[in-house]
């Protein structure tokens, strides 16, 4: 596993010092990115995430293509673009803006981990109205 994350994080990282900041790999977020929320975090943002969580709960082998083929299917099925989703979605996750593939980083926090950062997520986006 620790190949598999050092792997992904050489895939954004320029320096390495950039790589002390990937603690949310092991830990949920607990802040969020004050820029991506302003600027992504839009009103129907948590509507748009519990339908792709649905659409990602029915995954049977939880791997990045699986998540990434997943992900685009509900993308087109809600005639949705990246920015109306993906930002939101790595915010849950990393409670960052940016860094490696969101769907390598869910697939290595695993299927469980990424609904309970969702379900917290959306519970703590509540305030962010």
């Amino acid at each position: 596993k620790a190949k598999e994350m050092v792997n992904m994080l050489l895939e954004r990282v320029q320096f390495l010092h950039e790589m002390n900041d990937a603690s949310y790999l092991f830990e949920a977020p607990t802040a969020f990115d004050a820029k991506t929320k302003k600027k992504k975090w839009k009103e129907r943002t948590p509507e748009i995430i519990t339908g792709l969580w649905n659409a990602l709960s029915g995954i049977a082998d939880w791997n990045a293509k699986n998540i990434e083929t997943t992900f685009k299917g509900y993308m087109v099925e809600k005639e949705l673009g990246f920015g109306q989703i993906l930002p939101g979605f790595r915010l849950l996750l990393t409670g960052l803006g940016g860094g490696p593939s969101v769907f390598e980083i869910a697939a290595f926090i695993g299927k469980e981990e990424v609904e309970a950062r969702i379900s917290n997520g959306l519970e703590i986006a509540k305030e962010w109205a």
